[in-house]
């Protein structure tokens, strides 16, 4: 898609489509498929899409001596439904009362 400024030049070429994309942001690993244009910011030359399947894996931190978090995968499907699994710590999970995996909407329906 070609992006038009106000004398009707192009100034852009933006993908209405993007098949997958992979992103490694701080510790986390983000590989997002299905991609759908939903807006674009001409200031910024920025566009921003709609993943149909996001899967990110983060792994796990020492926060300090008595605090870190475990290694974690989780799964966004189609902007709506998060589903997440802890991949390590169980046991330790468990004694403390915390969920190993959950099923969560992510927008409340309007």
């Amino acid at each position: 898609m070609l992006v038009l400024d106000q004398t009707m030049r192009p100034v852009d070429r933006v993908d209405a489509l993007r098949l997958y994309e992979v992103r490694s942001q701080r510790m986390t690993t983000m590989v997002r498929i299905w991609g759908k244009l939903v807006a674009y910011v001409p200031e910024r030359c920025r566009s921003y899409y709609q993943w149909a399947l996001v899967i990110a894996y983060r792994r796990g931190q020492h926060v300090s001596v008595h605090q870190m978090i475990p290694p974690h995968l989780r799964i966004v499907l189609f902007s709506r439904w998060e589903l997440g699994v802890v991949l390590g710590n169980w046991l330790l999970g468990l004694r403390l009362g915390q969920p190993l995996a959950w099923l969560r909407p992510l927008h409340s329906p309007a």
